[in-house]
């Protein structure tokens, strides 16, 4: 069989161990062999605990008391590492000593893994991963917690993300390094790296391995010496069987299952756990998550860039609101500190929780005014001219005018914004300018000078920021949060908004100056019902906007009229509209950021409870259009929002940001524009859930059978697959609700015989073959009664269009004829065609 040190030491073939860099200061390769750097001298600080719990004695360690209501910081290690051998190098490093000092820290050892553990009895039955994830409360009520925050890194990542699962209310914030939310984990990828990359032969990591030796070795030595490896065998075992994490995307299924606390997401740039914890990254939520890539750090990015974890788990914890307990920066050397990049470009640095780094699958119903809807990037609203150019081209003007009130046409809103920005310390690259030439909507950002990939475009200060904490009513929002709250959580925002356009001596009003004309914005929500339902029939946009009107009437009528009426020295009559507050959510929806923690004040140690941040307006960073190749991402630290470029830009070329992996229906819903085809390699295509139902319901010939297909569709209700306002999401090279299909696909097709078997054994468990993998390539290849009723379901779905995919192409393909439409009709043109492009590609993949 496979030795487990060996499969540990595949892994570390995929570590990247620079050689200038030591593991640790003042240590090579050749002091590590001899010395014990991964158990280091004990702290006399630490006191050992064995506690109790309903699945047997777990073995922590724990250092410092409660303090106040800072939550404690509580590790949980890999399978084949124990806490010493996962996180000493880690939490010995300086700056995060500075960090923990803070807090009551607390590493638990799986059931048997500690350092001198006794080996388990024969017959010993190791706790699955849901009861050791159940074995944790055991330790927060011992010693008196009221919450967490947890650092977990692969297995021991999964056992956090389970325990915050089953007891959210005793998770404040996860750090997840190398988690895999499927039923597979990197003893898969170790297998496949012994075979594919043995320690004798060749390959990309080999080189490394050499260049390593001694420090591999003394890891080997450390692992075989320190872990007991017949224990170790049990945690390997209950890991390799783990099920699924269970976790959706809030939008994307019904009753979506996730996690509620801010996540951090780590993993080595191309370390073999990326696509596991990128496929994570996909099902949180991209308004609480975090994603940090970091470059040079392998498999273990705790052991080997300790420095750049501790800066973003600094980072993390100001987010929550604890900046008061981290250090201050350190500023790069010989630079503009509001114009450096503290990563020099070497790895992507740990950001706002931004959709660029995220896929965003929301639900058709998903609506503007919801909680859901709102995502880390920076979106921008789109107006437009009817001059709009032919195929392939995005042509909107943006008419700036004054929101509320007339401006002065002689006056520059460019010359007057930059000439703000340099009395509020808002600094831009001399290599950028503001301009309306050359860009694809409007006001853009274009470089002067060509830019390479990690130099600082702009660095906008936290002060700058308008957001109801720095409007000039904020005290009174504050007094009054109470009565503010609402579903979508932007009132108080939008309140501050009303206020300040209005205020004659407004500090933003150069910044309101190069907003678009609000009565111009070409969100569907602006368009008549009747040209809205005529043009975009069929792609869900027409529901989605009628769920959005409604919110908005009623959180006008019961929110904020009330409140503007109740104050009249700050509101003004002609600010008293819902039309706009209508264009202001659309404003708000386009050009706002909604940042999980990054500029809220410090929390004292007395404030018990925390509530969600609203949105907030980033001045020039709102001024970036998108694309979905783009060339720029906007990235904070704790007293700037820096955007920075991550492609090489050409000079005269257009910067672009991005709203991150979004379809056209939705890009046009809560934008107003959308991207051509076939330029937006993130579209898709829903196909309704009761849709697949009804389709099978078309099979049926007797009323035994239509009852027998109704209690299969039940029990996938049951099972949380389907509901009956979710939708199954298609993009052109995956199926991005993979598992709801499939398994939906799998039960209405099984004989009734089977049906019963499954339903009694309450599911297959972890019984996912291959072959009924529902990738695009694979389709085909699937059962004729899984394709019949995909095809099926596929042909309903195209009904619901007004016109057919000829009609489509004939006007795409005939330029002069497109030219004539107009632009609504044209970006209407665009999401028909793109999602029904995808709809027949399966058409063709199913016959």
């Amino acid at each position: 069989g496979l030795l487990l040190h060996d499969v540990t030491m595949a892994g570390l073939q995929e570590l990247r161990f620079p050689e200038e860099k030591p593991l640790l200061r003042g240590q090579d390769a050749a002091e590590l062999e001899n010395s014990d750097t991964f158990l280091l001298a004990v702290d006399t600080d630490w006191k050992e605990h064995d506690i109790e719990t309903p699945y047997g004695l777990l073995h922590v360690v724990i250092r410092g008391s409660p303090k106040g209501n800072r939550p404690a910081i509580l590790t949980y290690h890999d399978v084949g590492l124990n806490h010493k051998l996962c996180f000493n190098t880690f939490f010995n490093f300086e700056d995060m000593q500075e960090i923990t000092k803070h807090f009551v820290v607390c590493h638990v050892d799986a059931p048997g893994q500690q350092v001198g553990a006794s080996q388990f009895p024969q017959g010993y039955q190791f706790p699955s991963l849901e009861q050791l994830a159940a074995m944790l409360p055991s330790v927060v009520q011992h010693f008196g917690f009221k919450y967490v925050i947890g650092i977990g890194v692969g297995a021991g990542a999964y056992v956090l993300a389970k325990f915050a699962l089953i007891f959210p209310d005793l998770v404040e914030g996860l750090v997840l390094m190398n988690i895999d939310p499927n039923g597979k984990g990197w003893i898969d990828w170790a297998a496949t790296k012994v075979s594919v990359v043995p320690l004798a032969g060749g390959g990309g990591a080999q080189e490394e391995l050499v260049n390593n030796t001694e420090l591999v070795q003394s890891y080997r030595q450390q692992i075989g010496n320190v872990v007991n490896q017949a224990n170790l065998q049990l945690f390997w075992n209950m890991y390799n069987s783990r099920r699924d994490l269970d976790i959706n995307r809030p939008g994307t299924v019904p009753n979506a299952k996730t996690l509620r606390c801010p996540v951090m997401l780590v993993v080595g740039d191309n370390a073999p756990a990326e696509d596991g914890v990128v496929e994570c990254n996909s099902k949180l939520d991209p308004t609480t998550t975090t994603f940090l890539k970091m470059a040079d750090s392998g498999g273990l990015p705790q052991v080997t860039q300790p420095g750049k974890l501790t800066e973003a788990f600094k980072y993390f914890l100001q987010g929550m609101g604890y900046s008061k307990y981290t250090p201050p920066q350190k500023l790069v050397a010989g630079g503009n500190a509001g114009l450096t990049h503290p990563s020099g470009g070497a790895e992507k640095p740990v950001g706002m929780p931004s959709a660029s780094m995220t896929r965003l699958a929301r639900s058709r119903t998903a609506s503007l005014t919801s909680a859901s809807s709102v995502d880390g990037s920076r979106p921008q609203a789109c107006t437009h001219s009817e001059s709009s150019e032919g195929l392939g081209q995005v042509n909107h003007t943006m008419e700036v005018a004054g929101p509320v009130g007339a401006r002065d046409p002689d006056l520059d809103p460019v010359a007057g914004f930059l000439s703000w920005c340099r009395r509020v310390g808002l600094e831009l690259s001399p290599k950028v300018a503001v301009s309306r030439q050359g860009t694809v909507a409007g006001y853009g950002m274009v470089a002067r000078e060509s830019v390479q990939p990690g130099e600082l475009l702009f660095a906008v200060p936290r002060a700058v920021l308008l957001s109801q904490h720095t409007c000039s009513i904020s005290g009174l929002l504050e007094r009054e949060r109470g009565a503010l709250q609402s579903q979508s959580g932007w009132v108080p925002l939008l309140l501050a908004l009303l206020h300040e356009l209005q205020a004659p001596a407004s500090p933003w009003t150069p910044y309101f100056a190069l907003w678009p004309e609000l009565g111009s914005l070409e969100h569907p929500m602006f368009w008549p019902e009747e040209e809205r339902r005529r043009l975009l029939q069929g792609t869900g946009v027409p529901e989605a906007v009628e769920k959005d009107l409604a919110n908005i009437r009623s959180e006008y009528y019961s929110i904020v009229l009330p409140f503007m009426e109740a104050h009249p020295d700050l509101f003004s009559p002609r600010v008293r509209s819902l039309e706009l507050y209508h264009q202001l959510v659309a404003l708000v929806m386009a050009y706002s950021q909604a940042l999980y923690g990054s500029f809220q004040e410090p929390l004292e140690e007395e404030d018990d409870e925390k509530e969600p941040n609203s949105p907030l307006m980033v001045p020039a960073a709102d001024i970036l259009n998108h694309l979905a190749s783009h060339n720029a991402n906007l990235e904070y630290s704790p007293n700037y929002l820096r955007m920075v470029a991550t492609q090489p830009i050409p000079k005269g070329h257009e910067i672009f940001n991005t709203y991150g992996q979004m379809a056209n229906w939705q890009l046009i819903h809560m934008y107003g524009f959308v991207e051509p085809y076939p330029n937006n390699t993130d579209d898709t295509a829903d196909i309704q859930m009761v849709t697949v139902r009804e389709a099978a319901l078309q099979g049926t010939e007797v009323e035994a059978e239509r009852v027998l297909l109704y209690e299969r569709w039940n029990y996938l209700c049951k099972l949380e697959m389907v509901g009956e306002e979710g939708a199954f999401v298609i993009g052109r090279e995956e199926v991005l609700t993979e598992e709801e299909l499939t398994t939906t696909l799998k039960v209405l097709c099984m004989p009734a015989e089977e049906f019963r078997e499954f339903k009694d054994q309450d599911g297959w468990g972890d019984d996912k073959k291959e072959e009924d993998s529902l990738t695009i390539t694979n389709i085909p290849k699937l059962k004729k009664s899984w394709r019949q009723l995909l095809r099926d379901s596929v042909l309903l779905t195209l009904q619901t269009y007004a016109t057919d995919l000829k009609t489509e192409q004939d006007l795409l393909s005939n330029k002069e004829v497109y030219a004539k439409l107009s632009w609504r009709e044209q970006q209407a043109l665009q999401v028909r065609y793109g999602q029904k492009m995808i709809l027949h590609q399966l058409l063709e993949l199913t016959g």
